[in-house]
């Protein structure tokens, strides 16, 4: 490109040089410096345009959703939706999680931190504090005020997250000159992945209806969220009545809307139209909205206000937004793996995506922008569903097993020594004292040798195990990943592939097997080949990819690989 500059001038004073006067002289050497300004403004102009073409990172996550769902319905989604991030992008077919339970607050943490619970410490969405005898929410922080909520959704903030995050890692870079934002409808799936240092963490308040954030990142919502809020969209979602998207025989990839494994709004039966009004009712409970295909929707129409209002990746560094679209969850959570109505979900959401991208090719340019799309955890078929296949599963009566628990320690101890039980750990009473010849751990290898005769339950170990022992094969290792002992039980157990800890309509997730730990993993945009891979990934690959790509160091608790061979570095 030089020599482009250069080339004119060069000619003209090779022109002139057959006459050496003083006057040629001086016009060659004028001619000379003005081919050295010329390209100086051409270097700075180049300059000043890098400096301004768009920075941006942008986090997506869809919870709850399964690596199948994208080749299950990929027939009927659009061009400019998944279908564009599997084209175009670069798709890694065999990302997993690397621990257990995969819940949505590990999942969000890992993604962002690239380090499973056992460094993280966000081991699930609540937690036994033995300290205090009661259950911890993963973001709960009563030194902090909601803004824009009265109420206890605001009381929040990402002190419990024991890791720094992309996010985190971006602002220390530049001295907080990148900006973070995180959104979402589940306020730990804003806030975690946005991490400490971030300028905004946004999340929905279903008694208000409204986007919501906490005295943790500002004194009052920005004009723009208050003008947003002020529109009114979940009422106006919530009094139309949930049809199907397509004809109901395009629905080839699911049961049949009829079924007995789905769980209703109203008494009516589960089936199409849902009549959100009448659920929604006098009461105005707009936490409904978070189990329809319109939560999605909703929250998209929040985050092309951020992006048009914020304006981030318009500035000199890059900014990141983190974007985690919950009603995947509720709705799977409500009608399970296989109902029209998750199907339904995500042909909407890819509708919704498809808009999105096209708002931000308008504002930021095709290559204005780079962006990944994963999910924080999968789901298991409805095991009532599974049973009439001939394929196993089943329900594990948690209940009932901690009332065994606590007569068996009785029986055996001669006291009871079971405090309680929860994401399947066994907590002991911290303060009663042990038998003669019973210590701690005897007791828990004793309770644990007790779970394995239990139906559906498939592996136990106690905490001993899980912080002294090495383990190579699944589940053992996965439990290892995700136990943090100061949040942990005594006692961890896992169970059987198609069991759970559930009501018999609907499903859930949380378990070491393949439908709950393998995930999409898609990037694309800026820097990003089209291409695809089968080679096993973990979730926690994501983070320190990013932050190569970013060209910032990896977060502190970052114990993931980065996928090297996928970037284009830009300079």
């Amino acid at each position: 490109m030089r020599a482009e500059f250069f080339r004119p001038q060069m000619q003209a004073f090779a022109k002139h040089r057959p006459k050496p006067t003083f006057a040629g002289m001086k016009k060659a050497i004028f001619i000379c410096l003005l081919a050295v300004l010329q390209l100086c403004t051409f270097e700075q102009a180049q300059g000043k345009k890098s400096r301004t073409q768009p920075r941006l990172m942008i986090g997506i996550v869809v919870d709850q959703m399964r690596y199948d769902y994208l080749e299950r319905f990929s027939a009927h989604f659009t061009d400019n939706g998944f279908r564009r991030l599997m084209q175009k992008g670069y798709s890694f077919d065999n990302c997993h999680y690397n621990y257990i339970p995969t819940y949505t607050a590990p999942g969000h943490a890992s993604i962002f931190t690239g380090t499973t619970p056992a460094v993280h410490g966000m081991v699930s969405n609540v937690w036994w504090n033995s300290e205090t005898r009661r259950m911890q929410y993963c973001t709960s922080d009563e030194r902090y005020s909601g803004v824009g909520s009265n109420g206890d959704e605001g009381k929040m903030s990402p002190a419990s997250l024991k890791s720094s995050t992309i996010g985190d890692m971006l602002r220390l870079s530049n001295n907080r000159r990148s900006r973070v934002f995180g959104i979402s409808l589940k306020d730990r799936s804003a806030i975690l992945p946005a991490g400490h240092a971030a300028n905004a963490a946004y999340w929905f308040d279903g008694k208000g209806g409204a986007f919501i954030s906490s005295n943790y990142y500002m004194k009052e919502l920005p004009a723009w969220v208050n003008k947003f809020n002020a529109l009114r969209y979940p009422e106006m979602y919530l009094n139309q009545p949930w049809n199907l998207l397509l004809a109901p025989e395009k629905y080839r990839e699911c049961l049949p809307d009829s079924n007995g494994f789905e769980k209703s709004f109203t008494s009516k039966p589960a089936v199409f139209p849902h009549d959100l009004k009448s659920a929604f009712g006098e009461k105005k409970n707009f936490d409904l909205l978070r189990e329809t295909p319109y939560g999605n929707s909703f929250l998209k129409d929040f985050a092309i206000e951020l992006f048009r209002n914020e304006k981030p990746g318009m500035g000199e560094v890059y900014d990141f937004v983190s974007i985690s679209f919950s009603s995947t969850d509720y709705v799977g959570h409500r009608f399970g793996v296989s109902s029209m109505e998750t199907e339904d979900t995500y042909l909407r959401l890819d509708r919704d995506l498809s808009e999105l991208f096209s708002f931000l090719d308008s504002t930021y340019g095709k290559q204005g922008y780079t962006l990944f799309l994963t999910a924080d955890h999968g789901a298991c078929e409805v095991p009532a569903y599974l049973n009439t296949m001939g394929i196993p599963g089943g329900y594990f009566p948690t209940r009932a097993c901690l009332d065994s628990l606590h007569r068996f320690s009785v029986r055996t101890f001669g006291a009871d020594l079971v405090d309680t039980m929860d994401n399947n750990m066994v907590y002991l009473q911290s303060s009663k004292p042990y038998p003669a010849g019973w210590s701690r751990e005897a007791v828990s290898a004793r309770l644990a040798d007790y779970l394995m005769m239990w139906k559906g339950i498939s592996a136990a170990l106690t905490s001993g195990e899980l912080r002294s022992a090495q383990f190579s094969d699944i589940p053992r290792s996965l439990m290892q990943q995700g136990f943090y002992k100061k949040r942990g039980g005594d006692v961890l157990f896992c169970l059987e592939p198609g069991w759970m800890d559930y009501p018999k309509k609907g499903s859930t997730h949380g378990s070491s097997f393949s439908y709950d730990t393998r995930v999409p993993l898609l990037f694309y945009g800026k820097g990003i080949p089209s291409g695809r891979t089968s080679q096993h990934v973990c979730i926690t690959d994501i983070a320190p990819t990013v932050c190569r790509f970013l060209q910032v160091a990896f977060p502190d608790g970052c114990t993931g690989n980065p996928l090297n061979d996928i970037f284009v570095i830009p300079h």
